[in-house]
């Protein structure tokens, strides 16, 4: 490079001798100062995928996109990061990603969609794995996804397909994160006359009910609405270990059906759960890269798309323990637990 600019150079000295020391000084400036290909910039054949911690349900969306990456996206290498549900891990994660400026960035579960969309700006991001995304996530230019929320219409019918008497469904939740959800599912609960008990518990952003309030509220819930079906929504608020452990013992004990958001929850003990086909959100995901990777899209004109088909799974362990008898449903079920 630098020889052939010489020569350049050298001749440019025997023709015109004001255009040339123009030409010279550019020239010199170029040598000094190379102009970086936007190419080099970006690790053009890397796509990033950071899961907020390490969940069989987000291994199998990691490894439907995969799939699709081996078989039609076969020039972009797929490089694994896992947050281990600690913020620090995942600040750390996204500012070295800054620095390695992937193609693409995917992102699974609520902490590390938060975070990306907070720290990243200029890099493609694909969230998923976020109920109610609307009240977490910023759409920016560089965010789209795929929601996590599944209709409340079906969410009611399954209610009534496992207890075919259901009057009253309980739900503890903090309005900040949950008001329209609940809204809908009063609506569509109204349709198939039953009622929603809500028991509104108000905290800071991000902060978890303590288990003191979740016992009262449940003990309320329990003895003045006489609920047949606690509903645990996907609420930051109320999920935390120990929260969901005793409403799980105390649901068995009580004779009240635990409603989950996904299959994780029904396998540790809940009665069953109605959840995104993770199967299907690999897919969807997989399309939105190749919108923004090969039909060179941005992603602020891709709209956040909606989940496609849903799993239902029970546990008939824990249906022995509140003595419901729902053989019938073996053949409706999309995965069983014992």
């Amino acid at each position: 490079m630098e020889t052939t600019m010489k020569i350049i150079i050298t001749g440019l000295l025997f023709s015109n001798i004001r255009f040339s020391r123009l030409i010279v000084c550019l020239l010199y400036l170029a040598l000094l100062f190379p102009i970086q290909n936007s190419a080099d910039e970006i690790n053009s054949n890397i796509i990033a995928v950071v899961k907020s911690q390490e969940l069989e349900i987000y291994n199998e969306i990691i490894k439907n996109i995969e799939l699709s990456a081996s078989i039609k996206m076969k020039n972009y290498e797929l490089k694994i990061f896992n947050g281990n549900g600690d913020n620090s891990a995942l600040e750390k994660i996204f500012g070295d990603l800054s620095g390695l400026k992937p193609a693409a960035i995917v992102t699974i579960g609520i902490q590390a969609s938060y975070m990306a969309n907070s720290m990243i700006e200029d890099i493609p991001v694909i969230f998923c794995g976020v109920h109610q995304w609307e009240k977490f996530i910023v759409k920016k230019k560089n965010i789209t996804g795929v929601d996590m929320t599944i209709d409340p219409n079906s969410i009611i019918k399954h209610f009534k397909l496992v207890i075919p008497d259901l009057k009253t469904v309980g739900v503890i939740f903090d309005p900040q994160y949950n008001d329209n959800l609940i809204s809908q599912l009063e609506k569509a609960a109204k349709k198939e006359n039953i009622k929603i008990a809500k028991s509104k518990v108000k905290t800071k952003d991000l902060e978890s009910i303590s288990l003191e309030k979740i016992k009262e509220r449940f003990s309320e819930l329990k003895q003045k609405e006489n609920i047949q079906l606690l509903y645990l929504i996907p609420d930051p608020s109320v999920i935390t270990k120990e929260n969901f452990n005793f409403l799980k013992e105390n649901c068995i004990l009580s004779k009240v059906s635990l409603f989950a958001y996904n299959e994780e929850f029904v396998k540790d003990g809940a009665l069953f759960s109605l959840a995104q086909d993770y199967s299907n959100a690999g897919s969807q995901i997989y399309l939105i890269l190749k919108k923004i990777l090969t039909n060179k899209i941005n992603p602020e004109k891709i709209e956040v798309v909606k989940p496609v088909g849903a799993n239902f799974t029970i546990n008939f362990s824990t249906a022995q323990k509140l003595n419901l008898n729902i053989e019938f449903l073996k053949s409706l079920v999309n995965k069983i637990y014992y």
